[in-house]
């Protein structure tokens, strides 16, 4: 199947008995006026499906989602239209492909891909919807022609039966197979877009986009006590990075949690191309070649924030989750406290079934905006000044009600920069949940 899927079957059939997409006006199953009620939750389960189901359509008759799967999509596709979206990426390099080439198509099969979708991902292949999974495929104006007919070994899928069976899997895979060189591989030294970021990559990530502008908009630290919970139920049964003692270069997979969040009342302008937006990026399961050393381990449990040059600098503050009752914390001096986990601690090997949660205080949020300032600026945290916060994130930076979830996404990504080196990553979610309380 070619690119730019429209699947109007498959936008109903996601929201008339499968992917759940909950943006809820109340903590109430009973529905209300929502120009009334602050929305404090988000939820993604496997089987419901939200009673804002109209508010969130892209086309015209309201039937559901706006959905659209490619491989290196362009600024254009990823960003394309104002309402929410549930988003197919893959990110790589197809071989036989120019290497800059973006908007590829991805494809539906072949079946044999999918067959063995409950031991790669931990969900099970939901046979009755065949559209509702992808792989990267090589039928583009940009690739050779023998490429043509050509599939990736990474692909993405949705269960759509229900809590306790639906889920979302993905599978992203990198180095030589039994069949050969798969089509899919992460990028060469050009990085995304020819700009160098993310070099030697290979991403995969099913995102649901939020229109932070809609009346029904999650408010994150919109609740009385002014913390947002996050919880999310994961399993990663195929985690496998080749060891080599005689290659030194480091290669790694991992499964992530990310949430994006953007301030409504945003007025900065100017150089900020990605102003009054940030991410956190939570490490679910991470491996490396040779497997960690203490020491490594120990620095690993420290926050730190990248300006993303694939999302134009958007700030992103990635780190990991420690053990139930543990506070991450940003590096620096300050170890400035970011966020508390509930639940599992960041997985080192494969698991199943394993529920992470995560709370952040508005308190905490207000100087994780802070400590992105004071990384701009190449300050202290102690010596960042309010005004130069609101460079980044406009006056309101400090206003929780300013606040908007603006998408959740599962991701995968694999670093590896030896062709002949096999490293892959096989996971899912079956429940995100975000509440305000």
């Amino acid at each position: 199947m070619d690119f730019s899927l429209s699947l109007k079957k498959l936008q109903r059939s996601l929201l008339s008995g499968g992917l759940s997409l909950l943006i809820a006006v109340t903590l109430s199953s009973a529905p209300v006026v929502a120009e009334t009620v602050t929305p404090r939750l988000f939820l993604y389960d496997g089987g419901k499906i939200s009673h804002l189901q109209d508010e969130m359509a892209d086309d015209k008759d309201g039937d559901g989602l706006f959905y659209l799967a490619s491989w290196n999509p362009a600024p254009s596709e990823v960003n394309r239209g104002r309402n929410s979206s549930f988003l197919v990426n893959f990110w790589g390099q197809g071989i036989g492909c120019e290497p800059l080439v973006e908007n590829g198509p991805v494809s539906n099969g072949p079946f044999d891909l999918f067959e063995k979708a409950k031991a790669l991902t931990g969900v099970a292949l939901d046979t009755k919807h065949p559209s509702a999974r992808w792989t990267p495929a090589g039928k583009s104006p940009g690739c050779a022609g023998t490429a043509h007919s050509a599939t990736g070994d990474t692909f993405v899928h949705v269960n759509q039966q229900g809590p306790g069976a639906g889920g979302i899997g993905l599978y992203t895979y990198t180095g030589p197979s039994q069949k050969g060189m798969p089509f899919w591989q992460p990028r060469g030294a050009l990085g995304q877009r020819g700009s160098g970021a993310n070099q030697f990559n290979e991403g995969t990530f099913a995102v649901f986009r939020l229109n932070r502008k809609d009346k029904d908009a999650m408010v994150p630290w919109g609740g009385g006590n002014g913390t947002l919970e996050i919880t999310t139920r994961q399993s990663v049964p195929q985690l496998y990075v080749e060891p080599r003692s005689d290659d030194a270069s480091v290669v790694q997979a991992k499964q992530q949690l990310t949430l994006g969040f953007a301030n409504s009342a945003c007025s900065v302008r100017g150089k900020q191309k990605r102003g009054c937006q940030i991410k956190f990026l939570f490490n679910i399961a991470i491996q490396r070649a040779g497997g960690w050393r203490e020491q490594e381990k120990r620095h690993f449990f420290r926050a730190k924030v990248m300006f993303d040059r694939g999302q134009g600098g958007l700030p992103v503050i990635s780190g990991p989750l420690g053990a139930s009752g543990n506070t991450t914390t940003a590096a620096g001096r300050e170890q400035v406290p970011l966020w508390v986990s509930n639940g599992e601690p960041t997985q080192f090997e494969s698991f199943s079934n394993k529920v992470f949660s995560v709370s952040i205080s508005h308190a905490q949020f207000k100087d994780a905006l802070r400590y992105v300032a004071a990384s701009r600026k190449r300050k202290a945290f102690n010596d960042t000044t309010p005004v130069e916060v609101e460079e980044l994130f406009g006056p309101h930076w400090n206003d929780p009600q300013s606040w908007r979830l603006s998408g959740a996404a599962l991701g995968q990504e694999v670093h590896n920069p030896v062709p002949g080196r096999v490293a892959y990553i096989g996971g899912s979610v079956t429940e995100i949940r975000l509440e305000a309380r």
